[in-house]
């Protein structure tokens, strides 16, 4: 779904290009263990900020997203602080 968006844009604008490189660049395979586990490459867990074990996975509809309990609960504040500014962006949205 992404990638065909991501395809479908000018490709040699160099804003495109520029947040291809910051979104999509960072993806890394993850092989699944026998035991249904996943092995977050170091360098993605540096990048999320996973320096202890407690993590949160989140929900996105389609998709997952992994943060430290820190980090989440920090975003989650946030997001819950902004409430209001999310109810008219929503409404723009047809939701």
């Amino acid at each position: 779904m992404i990638e065909e968006k991501f395809r479908s844009l000018p490709r040699f604008d160099p804003n495109v290009t520029r947040l291809k490189r910051l979104l999509v660049s960072g993806a890394t395979e993850c092989a699944v263990d026998r035991n249904g586990r996943i092995l977050i490459p170091p360098v993605l867990r540096d990048f999320a900020g996973l320096e202890k074990k407690d993590v949160v996975w989140a929900g996105m509809v389609d998709r997952i997203e992994i943060w430290s309990k820190e980090n989440w609960e920090q975003a989650f504040a946030t997001s819950r602080e902004q409430l209001g500014d999310l109810g008219s962006a929503l409404g723009s949205l047809g939701l």
